[in-house]
């Protein structure tokens, strides 16, 4: 078996080329998007451009590219299109799925002890084969955590949340199906964010991602997507702060006899700064675009100072979060949300545009 790895060069062809000096019988591990799994993302080309070999599926469930379990993101549904996907265009050729379900590098990132343990679920239900009336896999993760509920609306309202956590996910760190992070942190500084917005794994919303961001010869279009990129931040926002609200309300009513809920509670709960935070790095990297493509004078000359002021008062903010996280939270969560990073893309502004009028 030979696996994929993140190859960052272009054309990405080294897996293929030592592929093709290999026996048939070899397989190829590779991962279900391209550098790694974004949810939202294109499926990888390599499920179908390596005709002959068997394949075997990655799907990372710590969540390198998405909150490291730290942050909620249901994926059965996901899964289970991306495999039906593969299984369709490769014939018999996809012979294995596997997962990533700990990560060496964070002890206490482990999959089946966050609140994304029903992915585990999802990605068992999606390798099922069996026909008939089955539980989703909402109800079958109710079932093993023993949840009791007092009214069916409060089921429903709990089970609507992990449908959520994906869009809410997909919305977040990137920007118009552009990733605007790295691996899952805010960019350290406007050169990093430039280059994760340019690279060329995308969303899957190819008519979005793959239009010319804010284009220097189209105002119009690039208007569109300023309004475009406002709404899905305040979406994001929304639907996190939403999430907790719900989790507040009906919490209570709900008899749970191990600590799912707890889990569950604090990673929406640090979802909602999260976005508030990825909310302002992205109006900031908008606001830079836009004077890059439109001139020093298309918006007031000290736009990048006053958003350097706000991210760096919201650095305050993260450094009092972090003093005292919500109870189930992570070990790691300061390095998610970074208080150092945030202020090394904050200071970056201005020091990117003092660059390029010294040019």
């Amino acid at each position: 078996m030979l696996r994929d790895f993140i190859d960052d060069s272009w054309p990405r062809q080294q897996l293929a080329t030592v592929l093709s000096s290999l026996p048939d019988d070899v397989r190829a591990a590779v991962k279900a998007t391209e550098i790694d799994y974004h949810p939202g993302f294109a499926n990888h080309p390599h499920i179908v451009a390596l005709p002959g070999h068997k394949k075997w599926i990655e799907y990372d469930l710590v969540g390198t590219g998405y909150g490291w379990t730290a942050l909620p993101c249901y994926l059965a549904d996901e899964i289970s299109g991306r495999l039906s996907w593969a299984i369709s265009a490769t014939g018999n050729e996809v012979e294995a799925i596997t997962s990533r379900v700990s990560w060496q590098w964070m002890p206490d990132s482990r999959v089946m002890d966050s609140a994304n343990s029903i992915n585990l679920l999802g990605l068992m239900a999606a390798n099922q084969t069996t026909d008939g009336a089955t539980l989703s896999v909402f109800e079958r993760w109710a079932e093993q955590r023993q949840l009791r509920f007092r009214a069916i609306q409060d089921r429903q309202r709990l089970a609507s949340l992990f449908y959520s956590s994906y869009d809410w996910l997909c919305k977040t760190p990137n920007l118009l199906g552009r990733r605007l992070h790295y691996q899952s942190q805010v960019p350290d500084s406007v050169s990093q964010a430039q280059q994760v917005l340019h690279m060329d794994t995308r969303s899957a919303n190819w008519l979005q991602a793959w239009q010319p961001l804010i284009p220097a010869d189209d105002p119009a279009q690039g208007q569109e997507q300023r309004q475009l990129i406002r709404l899905e931040k305040e979406a994001a926002c929304f639907l996190a702060a939403n999430a907790v609200q719900t989790l507040r309300e009906i919490m209570p009513r709900i008899t749970c006899p191990d600590d799912s809920l707890e889990l569950l509670f604090a990673a929406w709960r640090n979802a909602e700064v999260y976005s508030q935070m990825f909310s302002r790095v992205t109006s900031a990297m908008v606001d830079l675009l836009w004077r890059d493509r439109y001139g020093d004078d298309s918006l007031p000359a000290d736009v990048l100072i006053q958003h350097q002021n706000q991210l760096l008062r919201y650095v305050d903010t993260l450094e009092r979060w972090l003093t005292s996280p919500p109870a189930g939270s992570p070990l790691f969560l300061p390095l998610l949300l970074s208080p150092q990073r945030l202020a090394r893309f904050a200071r970056s502004l201005t020091e990117s545009e003092y660059t390029q009028h010294k040019k």
